[in-house]
Parts: C-alpha cells; structure tokens; sequence
C-alpha cells in the first residue's frame, strides 16, 4: 500500500488595496453644519471577519443660516434695534464710487440674501440712476416701488430709512409736510463720496428690519 500525501497549496499573500480619498458629508444642523470627514484605512479583501478600520474627523461650521433636523430652513430671525443703536452705526463714505463698486456692492449682497435664505430685492442707486438691481424669490415691481419711496426718506434726512422710522415713531413731527410717497420703513442707507450724499443702497421683501440688515452686512463687508 502506498500513501502519497499532498500538501496544500501555499496561501496567497493577503491582497491590500490602497486607501480611498476622504469623503466629506455634510448633515444640516440648526445654526452650524456638521461635517463628517471618513477615512477608511487599509483593508484585506476576502476576510469578512476583519472589521474595516476607520477614522472620523468631525468639525462644526458656523452659518447665519437655520436648519432643522430634517436639513429643511428656519426663518430667519428678526433683529433687534434701538434708536441709539441706529445713530451710531457709520456712515458709508468713499472717496469714490463707481459703477463698477456698484455691482460689486450688489453682488455682495445677493450673496447674503442667498447664505440667509432671505426673499429680498436689491437696488444699488448713483444719484437717481440705477446702477444695479437684483429680485430674488417672489420679489418684483411692487418692491421697487417700495425701494423708491424708501430713498426719498434717506434723501430727505441723510440718514438711514430705518433710523428715520425710529425718529417718527418717538416723534410723529418729523414726518411733517412729507407726502405718502415717503416710506418710513428700513431698507435703504445712503453712500456718500466726498461726504456728500452720493447714491443709496436699498431692499425690499423682508420685515423692514431684515431689509436694513441685510444691507448694513453687504456695506461691512464690501469695506472690509
């Protein structure tokens, strides 16, 4: 009798496969985003019991934005100003103001309305000509009638229109002579080159208080 033992055949070397890029999800959060950095580590092919090993990096962005839980956006809160407050906000002042600064300026400012979720309207005047206009969401003709009444009011005190709508309502005077086409309502907040009143920045669609910041953001950051 002859036995013929048949040894088996040599195990292959274990099969690495090189490590994937990262992968970024992102999950919508109330006031920040949560971002969620996966990245595999290496990983033998065919060994179901090997646990494929990992690590997370986990960060937190900040956004002006709202979330719920289902990703779906909040509304966006409404400010709160004091008169004081409103008085003491600076001017805008240039040495000049161009065409160009204008759609910039505007441009600006879409961007906010856009990272808020906000539904406004924008104007961007030099003197009485249009120099940029934006509608966004349901906005429309009915807002830039607005806006104009709004620019009255900032052309008649040099001020703010949401600091004009303050001074009337402690003192209903101020609005003396001045017809109905004069909108006492925030959203609009003149320029000035040379420290005269040169053009205005204006919107409309939003609590008038939403309009006013939106605008005051857009002018903070174009100076930045």
């Amino acid at each position: 009798m002859i036995t013929i033992t048949i040894a088996p055949p040599p195990a292959p070397p274990p099969i690495f496969i090189p490590r994937p890029p990262p992968r970024r999800l992102t999950f919508p959060l109330e006031m920040s985003a949560f971002s969620l950095n996966v990245m595999p580590q290496k990983y033998r092919r065919g060994d179901a019991k090997e646990p494929l090993q990992g690590r997370a990096q986990v960060r937190f962005e900040s956004y002006p934005n709202r979330f719920d839980l289902k990703g779906r956006r909040m509304p966006h809160a409404e400010p709160t100003y004091t008169l004081d407050q409103l008085a003491a906000e600076p001017r805008a002042e240039f040495d000049a103001f161009t065409r160009d600064d204008a759609v910039r300026l505007g441009e600006i400012a879409v961007g906010i309305i856009r990272d808020w979720g906000v539904n406004l309207a924008i104007d961007v005047h030099i003197g009485d000509e249009l120099a940029y206009r934006a509608q966004l969401g349901t906005t429309g003709q009915g807002n830039a009638d607005v806006i104009a009444g709004k620019r009255l009011t900032v052309k008649h005190f040099g001020h703010s229109s949401l600091l004009a709508r303050f001074k009337k309502d402690a003192d209903p005077t101020v609005a003396d002579g001045l017809g109905d086409e004069y909108k006492f309502w925030g959203g609009s907040i003149p320029i000035f080159v040379g420290g005269e009143l040169y053009g205005t920045l204006s919107s409309s669609g939003e609590p008038d208080v939403v309009d006013h910041e939106v605008i005051r953001a857009a002018l903070d950051r174009f100076t930045a």
